[in-house]
């Protein structure tokens, strides 16, 4: 839940409340999850190279392995397990890291797919209630053209009425 705190008050502090424009809103919302589409892309590069950079450690323990196995001098051969003990122990630091990385990648990933449908549909609601908006001023303005319409034809069959109504009193 404190990760979703943390996202709603930098969404806040992005939104000033001075700006009450709505696109200026959007621009700022699309914006805010555009970088944190970038964070989690960058996280996602940042896994992919310590995936690598485990690959690598294997191998370089693997080495040093296959080079003390070779080697007949007891020195060099402790000095080439203490090089591939220390690959293997970077290789745990790595993957411990890179499983840290998944999951704090995981929680922001949840966020972000969050964030954009939750934005998505306030978009849609908004563009739906623009077009009812619409179409209510529409109605409205059809009424008044009605009315209009209406009060002129009224005083035209009074006027009528009237000119008819001379035309037949003889004085």
């Amino acid at each position: 839940m404190s990760l979703f705190r943390r996202i709603k008050k930098i969404v806040k502090s992005e939104m000033p409340a001075k700006d009450s424009n709505l696109t200026g809103l959007q621009n700022q919302a699309e914006k805010s999850i555009r970088e944190l589409k970038v964070k989690i892309e960058t996280i996602e590069t940042h896994v992919q190279r310590t995936k690598q950079e485990i690959i690598e450690r294997g191998q370089l323990a693997d080495k040093y392995k296959r080079y003390a196995d070779k080697e007949s001098n007891e020195a060099n051969k402790r000095n080439f397990r203490l090089q591939e003990e220390k690959a293997l122990k970077e290789k745990l630091e790595l993957q411990k890291m890179k499983k840290q990385l998944l999951e704090g990648l995981g929680g922001l990933q949840q966020v972000y797919d969050k964030i954009e449908e939750d934005y998505q549909q306030t978009i849609n609601r908004i563009r739906s209630m623009n077009s009812e908006l619409k179409v209510k001023q529409t109605e409205s303005n059809l009424g008044k053209d009605l009315e209009q319409l209406e009060e002129e034809t009224m005083r035209k069959l009074f006027e009528a009425e009237a000119l008819l109504e001379l035309r037949k009193d003889p004085y």
